[in-house]
């Protein structure tokens, strides 16, 4: 069971797992690559997708401010990285309640996530599209001959569209 396998790991590794949400019904997301030679010949993804209910999200942007939280009220990260690959966890309203910590807490905000643009009202510290990623938040063709060029003179269209205030685009071989 993955949800099992995350938590052997965080114990492992001296993270606590308290602010986990165990949703009963809904597969742990998981991601599997097939390598050889140090290649990745192929990768599958496993896990449930779509909007949890009202409830779960409610539960979990509880959870995270308790993951955030340190034994004297106050906060004890500096830094959050939210992982939004399109599973439907990162919904609307957890968005907005990590915006409030953010604001609330000074804290630095990287998101990875293969679509920026709903994060755009968060306003992370940091966005990390690739290329296509970048394309499609600025409404373009990811066919552009100079990919770099093109990054390099759409900077400030790329900060608009992403709310953020610093954007790292990766090329691949560029």
């Amino acid at each position: 069971d993955d949800a099992l396998a995350l938590r052997h790991a965080l114990a492992v590794h001296g993270v606590a797992d308290s602010a986990l949400l165990d949703v009963p019904g809904r597969r742990t997301q998981a991601k599997r690559r097939i390598l050889s030679d140090g290649q990745v010949l192929a990768r599958f993804d496993e896990g449930d997708t779509g909007e949890p209910s009202e409830q779960v999200q409610s539960d979990l942007a509880d959870a995270l401010a308790l993951a955030l939280a340190a034994p004297d009220g106050g906060v004890d990260a500096r830094a959050v990285l939210a992982a939004d690959y399109g599973a439907g966890t990162l919904t609307a309203r957890v968005r907005e309640r990590l915006a409030a910590l953010r604001d609330e807490h000074d804290l630095l905000l990287v998101v990875d996530a293969h679509d920026v643009g709903p994060w755009r009202d968060v306003r992370p510290t940091a966005v990390t599209p690739n290329w296509p990623e970048a394309a499609a938040l600025l409404g373009i063709s990811p066919n552009v001959p100079d990919r770099a060029a093109y990054v390099e003179a759409h900077a400030d269209d790329l900060l608009a569209a992403s709310g953020a205030s610093l954007v790292v685009v990766t090329l691949d071989e560029d």
